[in-house]
């Protein structure tokens, strides 16, 4: 009777643990955890088990040491990673973080997560199938698989230390993993592994719609004349509410800062007040905004001992939010050496201070704009100001190359559209995006004639046979660097000689720059300093400029980068007018544009005389519309567009309008 008891409780022990095994394997065909090969046995160092589990600090060995240390597969399904970097005391472009990446095929497509859980930062994003070949191509060279099986857990630790893999294969396959204690990933797989799901998570390729107008102040006393030059940022982007708030802030800073110097200067004793901002856009995408603004301050009239600081902003396109250096670089312990090498690499002529690298390492974690980055397509641009890091005016300028560089920059930044421009920076060496090869382009005066300005393009820093030079007379040329088609042209505005102005296109290769010339001859239009940073929406004056006794206007139209040639090619029939406003002679029924404005005022408009209007547009053969100031557009058909032409029965420019009532 007691055997047959025995045997009966052993019964009962096998039967239930093999319906907890087949439950396991049901919880695994759905996803659930890993099942332990028979042979597996948890092993614990604990000696004094609490009830409900080990006590604090004791460790529990699940590891299988049958599981499969090679896998067959090479389609994963889905892939789920969690790691920390929190006790590394030097994590390089890791930093200190927790990290959990995510991605699984579902619907035809990889559907994927990035997350940084000690910041909350979080993107999802949807990707080819090419994201998980990637994938398994890192896997495979890290041999993530010869972790297969490993899990021990210490009793007590919080959840911010050690790594966790499963990764799911078509075959069935899994690569199962886990140390709440001891990270056993590689650092070289966790950097590769970051650096492919921020680049599945980046924002790309949409090109904004960004430009940057001039304003103007001055002001006029006894013994004093004040001048402010400022930029205003214009943003065409529907749905970017963030970053076209933060821009009508910097707008509004701006017009405010430019009335608080003039009031301050009306009520000085300064002779002179002189003040002008230039600004670079360094990128504009549904990722990121980029600009820096240069600012000249001096007191003279002559501009003698000009005072210089440079001003960055980084806006995330999506929020408007300010990046700072920790959102943007991975190895911020690094970082101070690498740029004081790169500054001294690039001025070499220049003594800097003993403590310079704190100085840069400083601003940098304080954010204070003394050391300030803008992003760009392909490099980084770094600044110092005047009396950082030497004594020297002007401070310093760098570009860093994502090619030189790759942990430097998380990989959201370095993604770039595959059409894009940007206004280029005297003497700023660009990169290409996908090389190691840059250039930069420079203008200087001299020459045989003092008034004449040397326009050069060196490629890859060799000034000796790998310079392209050209001199123009006058005023140093504008330059806009655009990339379309994976090729490289520079847009160069220069005069005519005239008051016109002309752009001119080179290509740039790795080993030379080659002007581009229509058959036709030299382009008769030049891209406006306001054009939109859009290579497929550029403005370009004609030049066609109509001058007369009470009308001036210049016809302008939207242009494309022609990725094949490079040179512009006109994307509307219809060209914008550039004009101020004017005054009607005489009232009178005159035509509206269109047949729907036709049909809603009886077919003419009813003007009065003294109406105000503008020049509106025009195709430059056959008619001419001006609008009014409530927006009604009056139509005049004309015999050809000249100073001259004929308005419909009208007359002339100065027989319809009044001279000099330009308001």
């Amino acid at each position: 009777m007691k055997l047959f008891c025995i045997l009966l409780a052993l019964t009962v022990m096998l039967l239930a643990a093999g319906c907890a095994r087949d439950d396991q394997i049901v919880k695994e065909a759905e996803g659930g955890p890993h099942v332990l090969t028979p042979g597996a046995r948890p092993v614990s160092s604990d000696t004094q088990a609490e009830p409900g589990g080990p006590v604090d600090g004791g460790v529990t060995d699940l590891s299988d040491p049958n599981a499969p240390k090679a896998i067959e597969s090479t389609q994963i399904i889905s892939f789920d990673c969690r790691f920390s970097t929190m006790d590394r005391g030097e994590p390089g472009a890791l930093g200190n973080h927790i990290y959990a990446l995510q991605a699984k095929l579902e619907n035809g497509a990889v559907k994927g997560t990035y997350r940084v859980e000690d910041t909350g930062e979080e993107r999802s994003f949807r990707a080819s199938h090419a994201f998980l070949s990637e994938l398994q191509g890192l896997v495979e060279m890290y041999d993530l698989a010869h972790n297969n099986g490993h899990s021990i857990t210490v009793a007590g630790l919080p959840g911010e230390y050690g790594a966790q893999l499963e990764v799911r294969y078509a075959s069935r396959e899994t690569i199962n993993a886990c140390d709440n204690q001891d990270n056993f990933l590689p650092w070289g797989a966790m950097n590769a592994l970051i650096k492919l799901f921020e680049r599945g998570a980046a924002v790309m390729p949409m090109v904004l719609t960004f430009s940057v107008e001039t304003q103007y102040e001055s002001e006029i006393r006894a013994g004093g004349y004040g001048e402010l030059r400022y930029p205003v940022y214009r943003l065409d982007a529907p749905g970017y509410d963030g970053l076209s708030a933060a821009l009508a802030a910097l707008n509004e800073a701006k017009m405010d800062g430019a009335s608080g110097e003039l009031e301050y200067f009306r009520s000085s004793t300064r002779g002179q007040l002189c003040c002008r901002t230039d600004a670079f856009i360094t990128r504009a995408d549904g990722e990121a905004v980029s600009f820096y603004e240069r600012t000249s301050r001096c007191e003279s009239a002559d501009w003698e001992k000009p005072m210089t600081e440079v001003t960055a902003h980084n806006l995330d396109a999506r929020t408007g939010r300010e990046l700072k250096f920790s959102d943007v670089f991975r190895d911020l312990d690094y970082l101070p050496h690498l740029l004081l090498m790169e500054f001294k690499a690039a001025y070499p002529q220049q003594t800097f201070y003993g403590d310079a690298p704190e100085f840069i390492r400083q601003s940098i974690a304080g954010n204070d704009g003394n050391i300030s980055f803008a992003l760009g397509y392909g490099c980084v641009h770094i600044f110092a100001n005047e009396s950082i890091l030497n004594d020297e005016p002007g401070g310093q300028h760098i570009t860093l190359s994502y090619v030189l560089n790759p942990d430097q920059v998380r990989a959201f930044y370095t993604a770039a559209p595959g059409r894009w421009m940007i206004p280029m920076d005297d003497g700023t060496t660009y990169w290409r995006t996908d090389t190691s090869d840059c250039f930069r382009a420079r203008s200087t005066f001299g020459g045989l004639n003092q008034e004449d300005v040397i326009w050069e393009v060196v490629l890859n820093g060799n000034t000796e046979g790998g310079a392209y030079v050209e001199p123009f007379f006058g005023q140093a040329p504008e330059c806009w660097l655009v990339c379309a088609g994976d090729n490289y042209y520079i847009y160069l505005r220069v005069p005519t000689g005239d008051v016109s102005m002309l752009t001119k296109v080179y290509k740039v290769t790795e080993n030379k720059v080659t002007e581009i010339k229509r058959s036709a001859g030299p382009l008769g239009m030049a891209l406006r300093s306001d054009t939109p940073l859009d290579p497929d929406r550029m403005r370009m004056s004609i030049n066609a400029p109509i001058t007369s006794e009470a009308v001036n206007m210049l016809p302008y139209a939207a242009f494309r980068a022609d990725p094949m040639s490079g040179l512009p090619q006109r994307v509307s029939e219809v060209y914008d007018l550039d004009g101020a406003w004017v005054t009607l002679r005489n009232g009178g029924r005159y035509n509206p544009a269109d047949r729907g404005a036709a049909a809603v005022s009886g077919g003419m408009w009813t003007l009065a005389a003294g109406e105000r209007m503008r020049p509106y547009q025009t195709d430059m053969e056959s008619w001419l519309d001006f609008i009014t100031e409530d927006g009604r557009v009056v139509r005049f058909m004309i015999d050809r567009f000249a100073d001259d032409m004929l308005l419909d029965d009208f007359g002339t420019l100065d027989d319809v309008f009044l001279p000099g009532g330009i308001g």
